[in-house]
């Protein structure tokens, strides 16, 4: 496991190892000197390399938070997942409700006008032009499901108008 790097205050370096990297200098090893002075493995912070200290409680931190993070990461798409799946039950429950009163509509309107003259309203409704027009638009769709030329249900259509 990496270590922290802190830098150590000038007053806490002890003056053994300020001069060591020029007694080295001097002696013509001075290629071998680090960079910076350094610190001993008791100063760096942590508690692995002190042999006095126990590092398992710095460890067990550390892994905690490391549980912490990968939960959050892991978590993330199990809210997309669950938001996208609430939104798909909301649409489908918006669009039965829709279709529920549809057909309610449709029904009640069926029985109003089978009810009226024992369904001579519907015989009066056939010589609408309305009528015509929703006559045609059926048959033109019946012959797009058919996926056939929508011109052959409107031919079909006025064949039935005028024989």
């Amino acid at each position: 496991m990496a270590q922290r790097i802190q830098q150590m205050p000038d007053s806490a370096i002890p003056y053994a190892r300020k001069a060591l990297p020029f007694s080295s200098l001097m002696r013509g090893n001075g290629a071998m000197n680090p960079p910076g002075v350094g610190m001993r493995n008791a100063d760096d912070g942590g508690n692995f390399p002190k042999p006095y200290a126990n590092a398992q409680d710095q460890r067990n931190a550390e892994l905690k938070m490391q549980n912490v993070r990968q939960n959050e990461i892991a978590r993330q798409p199990q809210l997309v997942a669950g938001a996208q799946g609430q939104a798909r039950k909301d649409i489908a429950e918006i669009s039965d409700q829709q279709f529920k009163d549809q057909r309610y509509m449709n029904n009640y309107l069926s029985n109003v006008i089978e009810g009226t003259s024992g369904g001579g309203a519907i015989k009066s409704l056939a010589y609408e032009p309305e009528f015509a027009k929703a006559q045609n638009a059926v048959a033109v769709a019946q012959m797009f499901a058919q996926r056939t030329a929508p011109e052959i249900g409107q031919l079909l259509v006025e064949q039935k108008l005028y024989s």
